[in-house]
């Protein structure tokens, strides 16, 4: 090497450095440091739109206690916030009409035997190997956390956003009771151009009330997967489209996203989502054969939704929505089933078929 200067070499890497490039060696695409400091600035603002988002500040995740990082670790010094590609596969079609892509990535909220929930453990044993407690802060607003951290800013469509990875990311924080060095925050809490609004025209119900607003009650994703909701509003119904579990829409129009999206076709394929494209069907979704929520749902859908009729559910309003005579053999199996809330559904499914 002719010219190089091999006293330029920094030496031993400091701990942070060295938790940072294990966490990248592992799979997180960005690693960013911050300040157990209070999220006094979410806790205003969640506040604010208390009446919105009431199911979810009062209910047991506690999120406004979780905005205040003592109160998941006593001793918390730092936050190691990771962000992770989920668009690194190829994501077919037909599987991506029923249900978002972070859903086919297995990556959101990822159990333990799951190869994305072994990456966690894997970064939580290697922090344990030097000497630093850890707590995956599951209900810590990870959004703001990204943005302390320097690795995102916030889309008018809500989701977080990262450079070259658009918002097809999951972001997750580590509490820890080292003192690490922080990286220097976000300069901008939004990239998004001023008068940029195709995510917000492009949302099917109009959730997106305005730049950086969702009303969630109106969101498909809240009205096909929260367990608050068992007969989704007869208003929202035609909007759901074929979607079964979340939606991409605001994800899909926004111009920051289309160069992730371009490439969809470049990826490997995955050998799960292949079998998956072929197998998982509304029919069989409706009809439910003994083991296929275990098989062919739940390993990609087992984020929210623990009850299986929810599917059945989700299925006769999709079937509706397709205007196709030919699941009408397929609902008229269920008019009569045992389990009211698809029963509802599946004859709204048929008489939106039938057009009356």
């Amino acid at each position: 090497m002719v010219g190089s200067d091999l006293t330029a070499w920094p030496g031993t890497l400091s701990l942070t450095e060295r938790i940072r490039e294990y966490a990248m060696e592992i799979g997180y695409s960005l690693v960013g440091f911050a300040p157990a400091d209070d999220f006094e600035e979410f806790i205003a603002e969640a506040l604010k739109r208390q009446a919105d988002y009431d199911w979810w500040l009062d209910g047991p995740r506690k999120p406004l206690e979780q905005a205040r990082p003592t109160n998941i670790m006593a001793q918390a010094k730092s936050l190691i916030v990771l962000a992770y590609n989920s668009a690194q596969v190829h994501f077919p079609k037909h599987l991506s009409s029923l249900m978002g892509r972070i859903y086919q990535a297995r990556c959101y909220f990822a159990p333990p035997a799951n190869i994305n929930g072994a990456r966690l453990g894997l970064l939580q044993a290697f922090l344990a190997n030097e000497g630093i407690a850890s707590e995956n802060a599951l209900w810590l607003p990870q959004r703001w956390a990204g943005l302390r951290a320097g690795l995102t800013s916030f889309g008018k469509n809500t989701f977080a956003y990262a450079p070259r990875l658009g918002s097809f990311i999951v972001l997750t924080t580590l509490v820890v009771d080292a003192t690490l060095d922080p990286d220097e925050p976000s300069p901008v809490a939004s990239t998004c151009p001023e008068d940029c609004r195709r995510c917000i025209d492009a949302c099917p119900t109009g959730a997106l009330a305005a730049p950086y607003q969702l009303v969630p009650r109106r969101c498909i994703s809240f009205n096909n997967w929260m367990p608050q909701v068992q007969s989704i509003p007869e208003e929202i119904r035609p909007l759901l489209g074929s979607r079964i579990h979340g939606c991409d829409a605001c994800q899909e129009a926004c111009p920051k996203n289309a160069a992730v999206l371009k490439a969809n076709d470049t990826r490997p394929r995955d050998s799960l989502l292949e079998l998956l494209d072929e197998e998982l069907t509304l029919e069989q979704i409706l009809h439910m054969p003994d083991g296929y929520y275990e098989s062919r749902i739940k390993p990609v859908m087992y984020n929210y939704i623990r009850n299986p009729q929810l599917f059945r559910r989700n299925a006769a309003v999709a079937m509706g929505n397709s205007g196709d005579p030919r699941y009408l053999p397929h609902l008229e199996q269920h008019a009569n089933d045992t389990d009211p809330l698809v029963r509802e559904h599946v004859a709204w499914a048929i008489s939106r078929i039938n057009g009356s």
